[in-house]
């Protein structure tokens, strides 16, 4: 959880338990809250609903969901959202794609961004089961 929990905390049981829970049940969460959020925003449309909601209000929320599940808060970079990349893994394929944006990363075929593992993550051989 971002380093906020000591190695104590993780070992309690039942702060295991609680964790697992809120990490299985907060993305369902957004998701309704952004339904109902889109369906008050088709109903302003409609003349249905007194509530206006705007776009602004929707990405918002997005946004929030996301620095809630990624630890937006904590470090910025795009590339922090994918799994084993930390700072310096963030900072070395920025380098090797040239300052592209995490999308054109993640759209790199397979083959490619696998052949950027070894620079992002070093020779240790620790990435390769990201690809199997």
């Amino acid at each position: 959880m971002h380093g906020l929990l000591t190695d104590d905390d993780l070992a309690n049981e039942g702060i295991k338990r609680d964790l697992e829970k809120i990490l299985r049940t907060i993305p369902s969460y957004f998701d309704i809250m952004l339904t109902q959020t889109m369906m008050l925003a088709q109903m302003y449309k409609m003349g249905k609903s007194p509530k206006k909601i705007t776009a602004r209000n929707i990405m918002t929320l997005v946004q929030f969901s996301q620095n809630l599940m990624q630890g937006g808060w904590i470090n910025k970079d795009p590339y922090a959202q994918l799994p084993g990349f930390g700072a310096e893994e963030c900072k070395r394929a920025k380098d090797k794609m040239k300052n592209k944006t995490l999308f054109q990363y993640c759209i790199l075929p397979k083959e490619d961004r696998k052949n950027m593992a070894e620079y992002i993550f070093g020779s240790n051989g620790n990435w390769q089961h990201k690809f199997d």
